[in-house]
């Protein structure tokens, strides 16, 4: 569009700060400024869609305001500003900034600080932690009896696979005790306290676990762990989680106050 040159000389009577006019209507470097603000807080920052350039501000000049000036002005010369659609729509477009504008200072000087950041991460990790996988062998038995004596075997340097194919009771006997990796929560809670236990390593056996199903001996083969981005990586992120949390909580509890002190009736029985 030539009227977005820098090098076309402005109109005579138009305001020095215009970037177009429209059929005499006058676009401000304001009115684009506003208009590229609130488009842009629909986006967090560094979102590739956000208007971050002075050629991306014209596109949207040409593309956006001009094109839904025209069509506005195109509209009203029509005369669909009389009709009551649009009288409704503008009455519903009135409450729904209104609303915008009340939320937006509700939730204005919400901050979230390093030390919830922190925390938030804390509970990230632990989280995490809670997905490691171990990949172990087992032996289960019926007696703890039966159990330890082939615990003692293991410490004196037997072969847990061929013990396992021997003695054990589980499907997994005839894979010489290979269970595959196990996840927190897909056996009984006195087996998981066993083979997670922070202080059983890979290639190690653990003592006698009493379960539900009998006594087990297991070996660590292998432990997966997952462990995360560091906390320098991901705070902005964290923070920007927990500042919409906290927006989402102070408009949650307006709302609720509103509600709670509003002449409010409401007769569903009369919607058809």
């Amino acid at each position: 569009m030539a009227g977005c040159s820098p090098r076309q000389e402005p109109v005579p009577g138009t305001p020095v700060n215009a970037v177009a006019s429209v059929n005499g209507a006058v676009i401000t470097n304001n009115d684009l400024d506003f208009e590229v603000k609130y488009y842009n807080s629909a986006f967090p920052e560094g979102d590739r869609r956000r208007i971050d350039s002075l050629s991306a501000k014209a596109d949207y000049l040409k593309e956006e305001i001009i094109q839904r000036l025209l069509l506005a002005q195109e509209a009203q010369r029509r005369g669909l500003e009389r009709e009551e659609e649009f009288r409704r729509l503008m009455e519903k477009t009135r409450q729904e900034i209104l609303a915008l504008l009340l939320l937006e200072k509700e939730t204005s000087g919400s901050e979230a600080s390093g030390e919830e950041a922190e925390e938030y991460y804390r509970g990230y990790k632990a989280r995490l932690s809670e997905l490691e996988e171990r990949r172990i062998r087992e032996i289960l038995v019926s007696t703890e009896k039966e159990a330890q004596g082939i615990l003692l075997r293991l410490l004196q340097g037997e072969d847990f696979a061929l013990l396992a194919e021997a003695y054990s009771r589980t499907e997994s006997r005839n894979k010489g005790g290979d269970a595959g990796f196990l996840k927190r929560g897909q056996r009984s809670p006195e087996f998981d306290k066993a083979v997670f236990s922070p202080e059983l390593h890979e290639g190690e056996i653990s003592s006698v676990v009493s379960c539900p199903e009998g006594f087990y001996i297991v070996r660590i083969e292998e432990i997966r762990r997952f462990q995360g981005r560091p906390f320098e990586e991901m705070q902005g992120e964290i923070k920007a989680v927990l500042l919409q949390k906290k927006k989402q909580d102070r408009v949650k509890k307006l709302l609720q106050d509103l509600k709670d002190n509003a002449g409010l009736e409401l007769h569903e029985g009369r919607i058809k």
